[in-house]
């Protein structure tokens, strides 16, 4: 349960600190004091969004925490989970700086907001005005049906089913559609592959076969300038060799009488032998030129083949051609493999629909059963409420074809009647606001005692109720109240009399900015508060009695 509450420079709020207990909590005050306000400080350190907006003064941050009693409510496997440290008065903080940057914390680990969230709504609901009108939605209505049938477990299988199949069924959706897109590009797919299928890892680079080309389109030129040559080095009547041969002779004659010219004779006899390799390579170099019109005309086209294939698929060099050949292969192979896919993916996908419409039944088997208890239960404390000859129903349709949704294959709808002999319709048609506020008391009353939830919290719950009813509604907050802690805002003093603590929300204006102060008060000021929302602020000595009588018959 609640135990502390402290804010700090939220909205008109520069600090506000509450100490709670268990029972029925009462708050009360003018209009426009702060009492929503507190419900909005409150819901920051439950995990909702917040910027700016809410800080009182905008150079300090603001600071909301809230000290929870979670002894008894078996939460330590939730701590485990988040590596959280597990304290029976766990303290919940949110800061919000000015900057804008929102941090919680929980026993000053700090947790995101989703964290902050999944434990709060463990341990707090929160009723606001605008859930009245949300009880006459359907989604509302078998949201509310499954939290008093404690149907989580079923629901979040449910849902995981639900998400499995849908997933599978979008796999299926966009393999038919590349499916349907290669079929109608096979053609095309099949003379693209042909074409790139002639060229082989073995084939020379384009530089390659350009060279060749070249050598093959000159080779008559080539083979009488290697001629030319070779006649010119050895084979001539006045061939360099010849010539350098007999340099040699001449000057070997004067090795021994000159010394000197030793040196110069071995350098020309270098040169000889080097001429000699050279004249026998371009030989070689002439021998091995054949000019083939037949291999120029392949080379050729091989060239100009690959040409067209660079160009045609805007590639750099042969294996960036390879590359796309695999690419052309792979959606070939896909159309010829995509029966035995799409059939494993189908056989999935019916599996995954049988598990799916298996848990949509045992979840609506779930809400059938509990609807009678629920009708019961409720019907008994609407009449309690004031209201004799009503009747609440849960009426639960199937939805059509047999595909469950998220939620299941129901369709839920709460009926009511308030008269005698009247047929019970939908509550949206029928209910007026003081019929739709008892309705939620009742159905939040039992939800509270279904979920074990620790604190419930009633925002004007009594909207549209007076006189009587109202002391009804008071002694059923009353009694919900022995097994939860509940806080209620309320205009009303019959309620606020039954509370066993009464707090009271003013404005204090001594300061230059109004403040919302709230506290606890005394029997003495609770007797005077109540007087006063009985006459108005100038109460009489009639209302301050009857004040006191409202305060008796609650003991």
């Amino acid at each position: 349960m609640l135990k502390r509450l402290l804010i700090e420079n939220y909205a008109i709020i520069d600090k506000l600190e509450i100490e709670l207990g268990s029972g029925l909590h009462i708050i009360t005050g003018e209009t426009g004091a702060g009492k929503s306000i507190l419900l909005g400080a409150l819901s920051m350190v439950l995990g909702q969004r917040a910027d700016t907006s809410v800080l009182r003064d905008v150079n300090t941050k603001t600071i909301i925490e809230a000290t929870f009693d979670i002894s008894h409510y078996d939460l330590n496997d939730f701590f485990i989970k988040n590596d959280l440290d597990f304290e029976t008065h766990s303290i919940f903080r949110r800061e919000i700086a000015p900057s804008g940057k929102s941090r919680a914390f929980i026993n000053d680990t700090p947790v995101n907001l989703n964290i902050l969230k999944e434990i709060s709504s463990r341990l707090i609901n929160v009723h606001s005005q605008h859930d009245t009108l949300e009880l006459a939605t359907p989604a509302f209505q078998l949201n509310m049906l499954d939290q008093i049938a404690e149907n989580d477990t079923l629901q979040a299988e449910h849902s995981k089913n639900y998400y499995l199949y849908k997933s599978t069924e979008k796999k299926i959706i966009a393999l038919k559609k590349e499916l349907e897109q290669n079929l109608a590009d096979k053609d095309f797919i099949t003379f693209q592959l042909n074409e790139l299928n002639q060229l082989t890892e073995e084939d020379q680079s384009l530089e390659e076969l350009e060279q060749e080309l070249n050598t093959q389109q000159h080779a008559e030129e080539i083979k009488v300038k290697l001629n030319h040559a070779s006649d010119m080095l050895q084979n001539s009547e006045y061939a360099i060799q010849t010539h350098l041969d007999s340099l040699l002779t001449e000057l070997s004659s004067i090795k021994k009488i000159l010394p000197s010219i030793a040196e110069l004779y071995s350098r020309l006899e270098s040169i000889s032998i080097d001429l000699k390799d050279i004249s026998n390579e371009i030989e070689h170099l002439e021998a091995d030129i054949i000019y083939d019109p037949n291999s120029l005309d392949i080379i050729q086209e091989k060239v100009n083949f690959i040409n067209k294939l660079l160009h045609k698929h805007q590639a750099e060099n042969l294996e960036k051609l390879y590359e796309i050949r695999e690419t052309y292969t792979s959606k070939l192979s896909l159309l010829e493999n995509s029966d035995f896919e799409l059939d494993s993916l189908q056989s999935t996908a019916d599996a995954q629909k049988k598990e799916l419409q298996k848990s949509a039944a045992l979840l609506s088997e779930s809400r059938q059963a509990a609807i009678e208890p629920i009708e019961t239960e409720v019907n008994k404390m609407i009449r309690d409420l004031g209201m004799p000859h009503s009747m609440f129903q849960i009426r639960i349709d199937k939805k059509q074809g047999d595909l469950p949704g998220e939620k299941g294959i129901d369709e839920v709808a709460f009926l009511f009647s308030a008269n005698k002999g009247s047929r019970p319709d939908e509550i949206k048609k029928v209910a007026s606001g003081g019929e739709l506020s008892r309705l939620m008391l009742s159905i939040k009353s039992l939800l509270a005692e279904k979920t074990a939830l620790p604190t419930l919290i009633f925002d004007e719950i009594d909207t549209g109720v007076s006189g009587e009813v109202a002391l009804k509604v008071g002694k059923l907050l009353e009694k919900a109240a022995k097994g939860i802690q509940i806080i209620s805002i309320t205009h009303l003093p019959q309620i606020a009399a039954r509370g066993d603590m009464h707090f009271y929300v003013y404005k204090d204006e001594s300061a230059d900015k109004v403040n919302t102060r709230m506290k606890l008060l005394s029997p003495a000021e609770r007797e005077q508060i109540l007087a006063k929302m009985l006459s108005g602020e100038a109460y009489t000595d009639a209302a301050l009695e009857n004040a006191r009588q409202l305060l008796k018959s609650s003991v």
